[in-house]
Protein backbone atom coordinates (compact mmCIF):
# COMPACT_ATOMS: atom_id res chain seq x y z
CA UNK A 1 0.00 0.00 0.00
CA UNK A 2 1.17 3.29 -0.97
CA UNK A 3 1.61 6.41 1.24
CA UNK A 4 -0.93 9.09 -0.45
CA UNK A 5 0.66 11.70 1.54
CA UNK A 6 4.22 10.83 0.11
CA UNK A 7 5.61 12.68 -3.40
CA UNK A 8 5.49 9.83 -6.41
CA UNK A 9 8.61 8.45 -7.21
CA UNK A 10 10.15 9.97 -10.73
CA UNK A 11 11.33 7.49 -13.40
CA UNK A 12 13.33 7.99 -16.44
CA UNK A 13 10.55 7.89 -18.97
CA UNK A 14 7.89 10.23 -16.98
CA UNK A 15 10.87 12.82 -16.61
CA UNK A 16 12.05 12.71 -20.59
CA UNK A 17 10.43 16.07 -22.57
CA UNK A 18 7.40 15.18 -25.02
CA UNK A 19 7.56 16.53 -28.63
CA UNK A 20 4.37 18.16 -30.18
CA UNK A 21 3.87 17.44 -33.22
CA UNK A 22 1.89 20.86 -33.81
CA UNK A 23 3.49 23.05 -36.46
CA UNK A 24 1.27 26.35 -34.65
CA UNK A 25 -1.48 26.96 -33.58
CA UNK A 26 -5.25 26.75 -35.87
CA UNK A 27 -5.93 30.46 -37.33
CA UNK A 28 -6.76 32.15 -39.79
CA UNK A 29 -4.14 33.65 -42.58
CA UNK A 30 -4.71 37.62 -41.68
CA UNK A 31 -6.52 36.79 -38.46
CA UNK A 32 -10.36 37.55 -37.96
CA UNK A 33 -9.58 40.89 -39.92
CA UNK A 34 -9.61 38.96 -42.67
CA UNK A 35 -12.73 36.54 -42.17
CA UNK A 36 -14.38 40.07 -41.47
CA UNK A 37 -12.85 41.15 -45.01
CA UNK A 38 -14.42 37.91 -46.71
CA UNK A 39 -17.57 38.79 -44.92
CA UNK A 40 -17.85 42.27 -46.08
CA UNK A 41 -16.68 41.41 -49.82
CA UNK A 42 -19.44 39.37 -49.77
CA UNK A 43 -22.03 41.34 -48.15
CA UNK A 44 -21.30 44.05 -50.56
CA UNK A 45 -21.16 41.66 -53.69
CA UNK A 46 -24.74 40.52 -52.47
CA UNK A 47 -25.95 44.25 -51.77
CA UNK A 48 -25.32 44.93 -54.89
CA UNK A 49 -27.08 42.24 -57.27
CA UNK A 50 -29.64 42.31 -54.89
CA UNK A 51 -30.55 46.26 -54.82
CA UNK A 52 -29.54 46.46 -58.93
CA UNK A 53 -31.99 43.90 -59.70
CA UNK A 54 -29.78 42.44 -62.59
CA UNK A 55 -29.95 38.60 -61.82
CA UNK A 56 -33.10 38.82 -59.64
CA UNK A 57 -35.81 40.84 -61.07
CA UNK A 58 -38.90 40.01 -59.80
CA UNK A 59 -38.06 36.19 -58.11
CA UNK A 60 -37.73 36.00 -54.99
CA UNK A 61 -35.77 31.94 -55.92
CA UNK A 62 -33.09 33.77 -57.50
CA UNK A 63 -32.29 35.92 -54.53
CA UNK A 64 -31.77 32.76 -52.04
CA UNK A 65 -29.74 31.16 -54.81
CA UNK A 66 -28.11 33.86 -54.95
CA UNK A 67 -27.35 34.07 -51.33
CA UNK A 68 -26.71 30.54 -51.47
CA UNK A 69 -23.66 30.86 -54.20
CA UNK A 70 -21.94 33.71 -52.23
CA UNK A 71 -22.34 31.59 -49.22
CA UNK A 72 -20.85 28.52 -49.91
CA UNK A 73 -18.34 31.10 -51.93
CA UNK A 74 -17.27 32.84 -48.90
CA UNK A 75 -17.00 30.02 -46.68
CA UNK A 76 -14.35 28.27 -48.91
CA UNK A 77 -12.11 31.29 -48.71
CA UNK A 78 -12.76 31.45 -45.50
CA UNK A 79 -11.67 27.16 -45.19
CA UNK A 80 -8.44 27.75 -47.49
CA UNK A 81 -7.78 30.66 -44.98
CA UNK A 82 -7.09 28.21 -42.06
CA UNK A 83 -3.80 27.58 -41.14
CA UNK A 84 -2.13 25.53 -38.16
CA UNK A 85 -4.09 22.25 -40.02
CA UNK A 86 -4.39 20.18 -42.95
CA UNK A 87 -7.61 20.17 -44.60
CA UNK A 88 -8.03 17.56 -47.75
CA UNK A 89 -9.34 18.87 -50.77
CA UNK A 90 -12.25 17.00 -50.80
CA UNK A 91 -13.39 18.50 -47.65
CA UNK A 92 -12.12 21.97 -48.61
CA UNK A 93 -15.22 21.87 -51.03
CA UNK A 94 -17.38 19.58 -48.76
CA UNK A 95 -17.39 21.64 -45.75
CA UNK A 96 -18.35 24.62 -46.91
CA UNK A 97 -21.25 23.05 -49.13
CA UNK A 98 -22.45 21.57 -45.49
CA UNK A 99 -22.11 25.06 -43.71
CA UNK A 100 -24.31 26.57 -46.26
CA UNK A 101 -27.89 26.77 -45.19
CA UNK A 102 -26.02 27.81 -42.24
CA UNK A 103 -25.62 30.98 -43.66
CA UNK A 104 -29.51 31.32 -44.47
CA UNK A 105 -30.85 30.61 -40.68
CA UNK A 106 -28.37 33.69 -39.27
CA UNK A 107 -28.71 35.79 -42.11
CA UNK A 108 -31.76 35.91 -42.41
CA UNK A 109 -33.18 37.07 -38.46
CA UNK A 110 -30.00 38.98 -38.12
CA UNK A 111 -30.86 40.60 -41.33
CA UNK A 112 -34.26 41.47 -40.31
CA UNK A 113 -33.76 42.61 -36.61
CA UNK A 114 -30.63 45.07 -38.07
CA UNK A 115 -32.98 46.20 -40.89
CA UNK A 116 -35.67 47.24 -38.31
CA UNK A 117 -33.09 48.88 -35.99
CA UNK A 118 -31.47 51.03 -39.13
CA UNK A 119 -35.08 51.78 -40.32
CA UNK A 120 -35.85 53.25 -36.74
CA UNK A 121 -32.33 54.67 -36.79
CA UNK A 122 -31.51 55.87 -40.54
CA UNK A 123 -35.13 56.05 -41.59
CA UNK A 124 -36.67 58.02 -44.74
CA UNK A 125 -39.15 60.14 -43.91
CA UNK A 126 -41.46 57.34 -42.80
CA UNK A 127 -41.31 55.65 -46.42
CA UNK A 128 -39.25 52.67 -45.44
CA UNK A 129 -35.91 51.76 -45.36
CA UNK A 130 -33.37 54.04 -46.87
CA UNK A 131 -30.75 52.07 -49.16
CA UNK A 132 -28.07 53.41 -46.80
CA UNK A 133 -29.80 51.81 -43.61
CA UNK A 134 -30.38 48.82 -45.88
CA UNK A 135 -26.97 48.49 -46.99
CA UNK A 136 -25.31 48.23 -43.89
CA UNK A 137 -28.28 45.60 -43.04
CA UNK A 138 -27.11 43.60 -45.45
CA UNK A 139 -23.21 44.41 -45.43
CA UNK A 140 -23.16 43.75 -41.84
CA UNK A 141 -25.43 40.71 -40.81
CA UNK A 142 -23.54 38.84 -43.93
CA UNK A 143 -20.46 39.83 -42.82
CA UNK A 144 -21.90 38.73 -38.99
CA UNK A 145 -22.65 35.28 -40.29
CA UNK A 146 -19.65 34.18 -41.65
CA UNK A 147 -17.70 35.60 -38.89
CA UNK A 148 -19.65 33.14 -36.67
CA UNK A 149 -19.47 30.21 -38.50
CA UNK A 150 -15.33 31.00 -38.98
CA UNK A 151 -15.71 30.91 -35.21
CA UNK A 152 -17.10 27.64 -35.11
CA UNK A 153 -14.41 26.08 -37.95
CA UNK A 154 -11.65 26.98 -36.46
CA UNK A 155 -12.56 26.34 -32.59
CA UNK A 156 -13.55 22.79 -34.14
CA UNK A 157 -10.57 22.73 -36.36
CA UNK A 158 -8.30 23.63 -32.89
CA UNK A 159 -10.16 21.22 -30.22
CA UNK A 160 -9.12 18.21 -33.20
CA UNK A 161 -5.46 19.66 -33.46
CA UNK A 162 -5.48 19.37 -29.82
CA UNK A 163 -6.92 16.04 -29.14
CA UNK A 164 -4.13 14.82 -31.46
CA UNK A 165 -1.16 16.43 -29.86
CA UNK A 166 -2.42 14.62 -26.68
CA UNK A 167 -3.28 11.18 -27.96
CA UNK A 168 0.64 11.74 -29.60
CA UNK A 169 1.86 12.65 -26.37
CA UNK A 170 0.71 9.68 -24.66
CA UNK A 171 2.10 7.53 -27.36
CA UNK A 172 5.63 9.22 -26.82
CA UNK A 173 4.90 8.75 -22.68
CA UNK A 174 4.04 5.10 -23.65
CA UNK A 175 6.85 4.06 -25.77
Amino acid sequence: MENPYQPPVETDAAAAPTVLPQDGPVRFAGGMTAVAAVGAIGGILLMIVAFSGVAIGNYPGMMILLLGVLGFASLWVVVSLLRGVTVTMPWKWVLPLLLTPIVFVLFFPVCTASGLLTMMTIGNAGYGPSMVGLSISVIGSFTLAIACIATVIRSRYAARARQDAAIARHESASE
